[in-house]
């Protein structure tokens, strides 16, 4: 009697534990295509994205055309961006064959001064 009721347990444990891997199975496909269908719509996110982007370059090109823009106005804001990332002035000037002294006086009008921080508030 006690050999059966152990080999109706071992059975009961053999069942449970194949219906348990065929629900992770299950769970897994579920996780699987939410994953997939999130990676679809980040694409298609991107896609977009890069479309407006495309568009917004040429409209940019189209308008700098029109206005004019010179080479010099071109280099100008790309002096300014890279002032502005942390480029050193010798930097700058090593790439646009200047000197440190005309980057400066060129930049000077674009840079904002460094003020004292937070003088005033701790003057109490």
């Amino acid at each position: 009697m006690m050999e059966w009721t152990l080999a109706i347990l071992f059975l009961a444990a053999i069942i449970l534990f194949i219906l348990s891997i065929n629900n992770t199975k299950q769970s897994s496909k579920d996780y699987q295509q939410q994953i997939d269908h999130i990676t679809f719509s980040l694409t298609d996110e991107i896609n977009k994205l890069q479309e407006q982007v495309r568009f917004l370059e040429l409209d940019a090109e189209i308008t700098a055309h029109e206005a004019g823009y010179t080479e010099e106005r071109t280099h100008l804001k790309e002096m300014i961006d890279m002032n502005r990332r942390g480029y050193s002035n010798e930097s700058i000037a090593g790439k646009y064959e200047l000197t440190a002294e005309d980057v400066e006086q060129k930049l000077a009008p674009y840079i904002k001064p460094k003020t004292e921080r937070g003088k005033a508030e701790h003057d109490s």
